[in-house]
């Protein structure tokens, strides 16, 4: 089965347009297109449209989530230690 008409095919991989994987993984055409320009993910630009490769996409999401969730045990860390020091600081 080909694919749909909206999907372009380069070196073997599949692109779509910017606003369809905008849509789907729920972010801003915008945006999408500035990670193209800047090479943030795989994307071309053909006729004054953006296509972006959607694995490429995925993997800059996995890896942008990864980063959250470090970010977010650290500082759940720090907090942490914070609220003992203060817990030891408070007179009995």
């Amino acid at each position: 089965m080909p694919p749909p008409a909206s999907v372009r095919i380069f070196d073997g991989s599949p692109y779509v347009p910017s606003r369809q994987a905008a849509r789907k993984v729920g972010l801003c055409a915008d945006y999408i297109t500035r990670m193209c320009r800047e090479g943030s993910v795989e994307g071309r630009l053909i006729d004054r449209r953006w296509y972006v490769s959607e694995e490429s996409l995925d993997a800059f999401l996995l890896k942008v989530s990864e980063r959250k969730a470090i970010w977010h045990r650290s500082l759940s860390e720090e907090l942490k230690i914070d609220f003992q020091r203060a817990a030891n600081l408070r007179p009995a």
